[in-house]
């Protein structure tokens, strides 16, 4: 067995994301994790996060490996 992590980009649906717990993948990122964000959106995100860790500022989706969130 190779001991590799597995990133899957893409994942727009709920289907996908099932498809891809499914298949054991390690990490997920797309457009139903997070959608774009302006600049400005992601560097105020990005200081709440550093300064504010307790703020969760994005809606959880379960997964049960772990996850990417991009945007």
């Amino acid at each position: 067995m190779i001991d590799l992590e597995v990133v899957a980009e893409g994942v727009e649906d709920i289907a996908a994301l099932n498809v891809l717990r499914e298949f054991g993948c390690d990490t997920v990122q797309g457009w139903y994790i997070g959608k774009p964000v302006t600049r400005e959106m992601f560097m105020q995100r990005w200081c709440m996060q550093i300064f504010d860790p307790t703020d969760d500022i994005t809606e959880e989706i379960p997964y049960p490996r772990g996850q990417t969130r991009t945007g």
